[in-house]
């Protein structure tokens, strides 16, 4: 009889301690897929904060007639944003990263917008376009021009948004988006 019985708790000894074993290495392999998350995080926000930075390829010669930072050639401001994504994410020519255990297909720029600011009329011009470049001006709206991540526009600024899907295991992925405004003046 004591042996049937302790028969019966080594089993359930074994049964726990599987179901333990399974449990830490589920947690192992979360644990590692957020950690993932987070270094690819940095490395996009970083890629875009840099990125978006060069393209700030202001007009030297309207500086030194009037001391405001602007950005007059869209297209190249565009390039070199483009260029330099394409080197910090590692995109192929088909806009698809090197680092594939995170990023699942190409990745998209959906917003480039060149804010330039006449801070002495309050004048705004905005450039956007992933084309045809659209150019609107606008008199006396520093005051009501918004980024569309909400930033506030009172200086020359260039905000990128891109758009790509993360692979979070082998056979799943979401959407997800990144976007920045930064000011080019400072």
């Amino acid at each position: 009889m004591v042996s049937l019985w302790s028969a019966h708790l080594f089993r359930l000894q074994a049964v726990r301690m599987e179901g333990l074993i399974l449990f830490a290495v589920a947690m192992i392999f979360i644990s590692s897929r957020y950690r993932l998350v987070d270094e690819m995080k940095i490395t996009c926000e970083d890629a875009m904060v840099s990125s978006t930075l060069a393209g700030a390829i202001i007009d030297v010669e309207e500086y030194g007639k009037t001391g405001n930072i602007i950005v007059t050639d869209y297209k190249k401001s565009y390039q070199k944003f483009k260029k330099c994504l394409n080197d910090n994410l590692r995109l192929d020519d088909n806009d698809v990263s090197e680092y594939t255990s995170f990023f699942s297909g190409p990745i998209y720029v959906t917003d480039y917008i060149i804010y330039n600011v006449n801070e002495e009329t309050g004048e705004v011009q905005i450039m956007q376009g992933t084309g045809e470049v659209l150019v609107n001006t606008y008199e006396n709206s520093l005051e009501n021009t918004f980024a569309p991540d909400g930033t506030k526009i009172v200086k020359s600024s260039i905000y990128s948004k891109i758009k790509f899907d993360v692979r979070y295991s082998q056979s799943t992925s979401f959407k997800a988006d990144k976007d920045c405004c930064v000011d080019i003046t400072n």
